[in-house]
C-alpha cells in the first residue's frame, strides 16, 4: 500500500485486504446489463461478450498475485444466488488487488503534517466516500 510508504503515514492504523475479481463470458441466453448490479457481489458489464464480477474480501493472505481457485470459491456462488445463469458462466480472468482499510472500517481524511493530507483507507467503498471526503478536505484547506 503506497500510503505506508509515506512518512507521515507511517503510523496511521491501516491493513490491507485483498481483494479479487474475475472476468467472465457473457453468456448469450442473459441480456445485456444496462447497469452495474450490487448484491452479495456484484456485477458488471464492460463489453458485450464479457463482465467483471467481484469480490473477495481476503484480511489473512499469502501473496497479492491472484488465486483463481479461492476467487472462483468465494464469488460464483454469490453471483450465482442472483443471476444463475451467470454463476456457471466461462471464467476467462482473474485479477486482484489490496484495499486500504481501517480497524474500525471507516476511511481517514486528515491533516497529517505540515502540508499533507490523506484520504485512505476507504476499503471497497472508495466510489461512496471519495467525492464527499474531498470536498470535505477543500473546505478545511480554504
Amino acid at each position: 500500500m503506497a500510503s505506508v510508504a509515506i512518512h507521515e503515514c507511517a503510523q496511521l492504523p491501516l491493513h490491507a485486504v485483498k481483494g479479487q475479481l474475475l472476468e467472465l463470458v457473457w453468456p448469450k441466453e442473459l441480456p445485456p446489463l444496462r447497469y452495474a448490479l450490487n448484491s452479495v457481489g456484484y456485477v458488471l458489464q464492460h463489453r458485450p461478450d464479457r463482465c467483471l464480477v467481484g469480490s473477495t474480501f481476503e484480511h489473512a493472505f499469502k501473496d497479492e498475485a491472484p488465486n483463481l481457485e479461492l476467487a472462483k470459491a468465494e464469488i460464483l456462488p454469490k453471483i450465482a444466488a442472483f443471476l444463475p445463469d451467470l454463476g456457471r458462466a466461462e471464467v476467462v480472468g482473474c485479477t486482484a488487488g489490496l484495499r486500504a482499510s481501517t480497524p474500525n472500517h471507516l476511511p481517514l481524511a486528515q491533516k497529517v503534517g505540515d502540508k499533507t493530507w490523506i484520504l485512505t483507507g476507504l476499503g471497497s467503498k472508495g466510489l461512496l466516500y471519495h467525492a464527499l471526503l474531498g470536498s470535505e478536505i477543500a473546505a478545511q484547506l480554504c
